[in-house]
This record gives C-alpha cells, structure tokens and sequence, in this order.
C-alpha cells in the first residue's frame, strides 16, 4: 500500500488524500479477495469467484430448477474470462426488451388509425380484435346458409385477422427470444466453469492482476476526472472573469465619461 501511494503522489496530479482514498475504496471491495489469495493461491481465487456466482445462479432457480427471473452479473471474472458473454446477452436482453415494447404499443392501438382507446378502463387493442375473429367466426358458423352475409362476414374476418397478424408475430418473436435469454443464463455457470479448466497453472496470476490493476484504474480515472473537471471550473470562472482585456474597459469607461460629460453640458452644468 505505501509503495502504491509513493508511486503516485510524485506525478502531482492527485494529492496524498485523495490517492489514499483510491486505495481505501479499492482495499473496502477488495479485502475478503486479497484475504482469500493470502490464504490460497490465485487458482484458488478464480475457484471462489466461481463459486459466489453458482450460489447466486441456484438462489434464482424454483423447486423445479426453472430460472424465476433473468439474473445479471457484471461480476468481473464473466467480463475477463468470457467477454462475449456479457455482449450476447446484452443483446438479447434489447432483443426482448425492444419486443415487449412493441407488444405493449400494439395494445395501446398504436398501430391503428382509427382506435380510441378508453383510457378509464385501460382498452386492449390486441384483445380487443381476437375477440372481434372469434365473435365472426362464431357468426360465419351461424350464418352457414346465408350466403351473402357469410361473405361480408368473411370479409370482415379477414379484416380483423390481417390487422390482428402483426402482434401475433411480435408475441412469437418475443417468445423465441425470451427462450433463448433463458437458455443463455442457463450456461454461464457452465461456460465460466469451461474456461476456467481451459486455464494454464501460470496463467491464474495474470488474469486475477489484471482484474486488480482494471479496478485501480477505473477508480484512479475517476477521481483523475473529478480533479480535471475542477480545473477547467476554475479556469473558466478565471475566464469570465478577465475575458476582457483592461484597456477594453479603460476604453468603455473613457467613452461613458465622455457621454456623460456631453449630456451634463446640454442639461446646463459645467465640468
């Protein structure tokens, strides 16, 4: 720790205070790891890891193994070990999102021209037009022998069943890729266990510092940006305050003397 502080309090860009700080958050979300490595070596580090998300993948599943809800790790052995991870499921997480927006617009009648939904009891467009297919079917059936009025029902059918297509692609969508979130969650345990027995003996110790060394550096760049934002705050009160050079001023102020002279000699006063 002290060779830490010697190392950075020369550059000058941070003071003694504030680079102890940086070390006292780090060492605040770092000491149970740095203990654990005491006691173990970094293998033995990346195991536990491992085991806190396992524990944290099994507290979301039901009695029947069923995830209950979407987890999301950012731990930072997922980030370091299987990168793509996180990316694919990001992706997959807007895909779901985006999907159930659409559906939920739908349901609004957004899509619809003519739909004036009755905000007092929270109209469901969706709904609203599957009941519509099954009432004319149900008048198709009871219409059999009349041909004329099964044709305008019919027609009237396939009305309601073109402008009802589209949500029920959205909710086929929605559901494949809800399927394929899950399915995604299911292997991180799986995929970290997989790469961690793909590691070599010697290659423990550079994955675990370079954790370390991503840490000090995102909390090293965010106090390096809280000061910078400080300089530019003070040097743009600086600015404001002398943007105008003093001949400038010396200038306004000799011109308002002169305005101020030649309207006190037409009032009748003399300098």
């Amino acid at each position: 720790m002290n060779s830490f502080g010697a190392a950075l309090v020369p550059v000058g860009l941070l003071d003694t205070f504030k680079v102890a700080g940086v070390i006292a958050t780090w060492w605040g979300d770092a000491e149970y790891e740095m203990k654990t490595l005491a006691n173990n070596d970094f293998a033995g580090l990346v195991e536990s890891w491992i085991t806190t998300i396992r524990a944290e993948f099994e507290g979301y599943l039901d009695e029947k193994g069923k995830l209950v809800q979407v987890i999301h790790t950012d731990h930072k052995l997922v980030i370091a070990l299987i990168p793509e991870y996180k990316r694919e499921l990001e992706e997959l997480e807007a895909q779901v999102t985006q999907l159930s927006e659409e559906r939920a617009a739908f349901e609004r009648g957004e899509s619809a021209d003519d739909y004036e939904p009755d905000e007092e009891s929270g109209s469901d467009y969706a709904k609203e037009l599957a009941e519509r297919v099954k009432d004319l079917k149900a008048q198709i059936k009871d219409a059999a022998k009349d041909t004329s009025q099964e044709k305008r029902l019919k027609a009237k059918l396939e009305e309601a069943e073109e402008a009802l297509a589209p949500y029920t692609e959205i909710k086929k969508q929605l559901k494949v890729a809800k399927a394929k979130l899950e399915d995604r969650v299911n292997q991180l345990v799986a995929e970290l266990e997989a790469a961690r027995a793909g590691l070599l003996a010697d290659e423990f110790a550079p994955l675990v510092l370079n954790m370390i060394y991503s840490e000090l550096r995102t909390l090293l760049e965010t106090y390096v940006t809280d000061h910078r934002r400080a300089v530019i705050s003070a040097i743009e009160k600086y600015w404001d305050k002398y943007a105008v050079p003093l001949t400038t001023l010396f200038t306004a102020r000799k011109e308002a003397e002169t305005q101020l002279e030649s309207h006190m000699q037409r009032l009748g006063y003399d300098s």
